[in-house]
């Protein structure tokens, strides 16, 4: 819900809603990581220029990272925080997230979106041509 009303443009509506799934959320490496919640959270809040909004839910998803047990979806939730991290331009903190993936795949795919990221940031005309690659 909360991705929905930031791509409409609903950003303050999209930050509580937000807020209230990070913080009810029982099995957050479900609900937010795995679903691509935060990733498209991210997206949508970056696209309507709400930059801090969106670094704050990566900040808090780092955080809740802490909570999951389960080395699998650990090291896929850290993938999914270093994609995250990587769309904010946040280099240094992408890098460090990938490196927690204790799963080559989960790292092999980080660092993949991370440069993917950035050579989107030095060359944004890359952005249409790697777009068919990424959804």
């Amino acid at each position: 819900m909360a991705v929905a009303l930031a791509e409409t443009g609903r950003g303050s509506e999209a930050a509580q809603a937000a807020a209230e799934a990070f913080i009810s959320a029982h099995n957050f490496e479900h609900v937010i990581i795995r679903s691509g919640a935060l990733l498209g959270l991210v997206k949508a809040f970056l696209k309507i220029n709400r930059i801090d909004e969106a670094r704050r839910l990566v900040d808090v998803a780092q955080q809740k990272l802490l909570t999951i047990k389960d080395p699998i979806y650990k090291s896929d939730a850290n993938r999914r925080v270093a994609e995250a991290f990587a769309m904010l331009g946040e280099w240094n903190q992408a890098v460090a997230a990938a490196e927690y993936s204790e799963q080559q795949i989960d790292r092999l795919a980080a660092y993949t979106a991370i440069i993917r990221q950035h050579a989107i940031t030095q060359n944004p005309a890359l952005a249409e041509v790697l777009k068919k690659y990424i959804e």
